[in-house]
């Protein structure tokens, strides 16, 4: 995490060695900040892969990048090798790179293989895999496949470390004292959407029941969010919050319907 602390803006994948629960592997987060031992799990180990590394986090020494004294992509250089030989680019080591002249950047990487760990159909093939060891990264030789999938991965990661969402996401239309108290889920009825009620008289409105249930790692975040904050009064900006929460929740669900679907229409898995 030291790499998080150049003063440059940093992203990292956040996410489990293993899973012991055996309701599916969700255990993956973008993050630009420091994480804590149980940010994605409860019960396993997590890990942070940071996107970049830089000098005051010790870089190690090695003939693929030029760095001096600036960051360098946190990439192997096979890996590299592999993935330019692949799909016919020109690496470039900061940035998104201009995918339009075959040029790509580490950020772009980054962003497909997000949107590749969000995959439903991935999670659900290589589920042996993912409960004993990290996700494993494959790379295509399509390039307009990579360059969808990674524009999905952008939105994902505008969605979970850039903040996108901000005004957006359900209402909470009743005054009162904002104390939680009990917190609970009402399914859509009739004309009402799903609410979500901190106490008698005040809710959210709005929230979709599959954004109520969706779970990141070994969490509900729709509902740990305000059962973490039980006896306490909210404030406008954790209002404001909490609506970007669902609404990032809800977002996040569409996209990863939309990254298997672009999958499927390239020749599904394996992915070639």
């Amino acid at each position: 995490m030291r790499h998080f602390f150049s003063g440059e803006r940093n992203f990292g994948i956040c996410t489990t060695r293993s899973v012991e629960i055996q309701a599916g592997w969700h255990h993956i987060f973008a993050t630009d900040q420091l994480i804590q031992l149980h940010s994605v799990s409860l019960k396993e180990v997590n890990y942070v892969f940071p996107l970049y590394l830089c000098p005051n986090g010790a870089l190690p020494v090695e003939d693929l990048f030029e760095h001096g004294n600036g960051r360098r992509p946190n990439f192997s250089a096979g890996f590299i090798n592999d993935f330019c030989d692949k799909l016919q680019v020109k690496f470039v080591p900061d940035g998104l790179g201009r995918p339009g002249k075959r040029q790509v950047g580490p950020e772009s990487i980054f962003n497909y293989a997000y949107a590749v760990f969000h995959s439903p159909s991935y999670r659900k093939r290589y589920a042996q895999f993912l409960r004993a060891d990290f996700p494993r990264l494959p790379i295509t030789s399509d390039f307009e496949l990579f360059r969808t999938l990674a524009g999905f991965g952008g939105e994902l990661v505008d969605l979970h470390a850039r903040g996108k969402g901000e005004g957006l996401g359900p209402g909470f239309p009743m005054a009162g004292d904002n104390l939680v108290c009990d917190v609970r889920y009402q399914p859509p009825q009739g004309r009402d959407s799903g609410r979500v009620w901190i106490n008698d008289r005040q809710y959210f409105d709005g929230v979709s029941e599959s954004a109520w249930r969706f779970p990141v790692g070994g969490y509900l975040p729709a509902q740990r969010w305000l059962k973490d904050r039980k006896d306490r009064k909210l404030s406008y900006e954790d209002i404001t919050g909490y609506a970007r929460i669902v609404f990032a929740l809800s977002e996040t669900r569409a996209l990863m319907a939309q990254i298997d679907e672009t999958i499927e229409n390239h020749g599904g898995w394996p992915l070639k």
